[in-house]
């Protein structure tokens, strides 16, 4: 029974282990990597909101909307340089709430041209009034030794007036390769 425990334990360790390799957070106002639609989208740090952790949150208000929005029609992206090889197994996470329920999307896409959506690291999650841990573990399907969106928040199918609160964001390895 002792070699069991010892075994799982062992067994969990190694499936929770990652390497971080890019973490962002709103403890001061410029967040490096922080992209959004300025003309869209206001930011802050929160004065009132905080995580459930007490951390800072920033605080992102939809000014306006597409015509016809769609969920990628708005998007607040953490950019960071990655080297992302194929095989790669990979997780992204963050903290997340609004003023109003609402349907959201995140993904992992390259930076620039051709905007290429990193492995299958879409996710469509719901918001609401209580804050949420957004996961996602990835397969990389190509080699991304460039700048990458690590993830990109989607809010454009959100309503114009909506505030969306954003807690820590994080980027993890957790293999090598397959």
């Amino acid at each position: 029974m002792k070699k069991l425990l010892t075994a799982l334990l062992c067994g969990a360790a190694v499936l929770l282990s990652a390497d971080v390799l890019k973490e962002w957070n709103f403890k001061e106002a410029k967040v490096p990597g922080l992209q959004y639609p300025y003309g869209n989208i206001t930011y802050r740090i929160s004065p009132e909101v905080k995580t459930p952790e007490g951390d800072p949150a920033g605080e992102f208000v939809i000014k306006k909307v597409a015509k016809d929005p769609v969920a990628w029609s708005l998007m607040i992206g953490f950019v960071s340089e990655q080297n992302l090889t194929p095989g790669m197994k990979c997780r992204y996470s963050f903290q997340i709430r609004a003023d109003r329920e609402g349907k959201a999307m995140s993904s992992c896409i390259q930076q620039d041209s051709p905007w290429k959506t990193i492995g299958n690291s879409p996710k469509e999650f719901s918001v609401s009034k209580e804050w949420r841990t957004v996961t996602r573990e990835f397969t990389v399907n190509g080699d991304f030794n460039c700048a990458v969106r690590t993830p990109t928040i989607m809010v454009g199918a959100l309503p114009e007036g909506t505030t969306v609160y954003i807690g820590s964001v994080k980027m993890e390895r957790i293999s090598a390769e397959k």
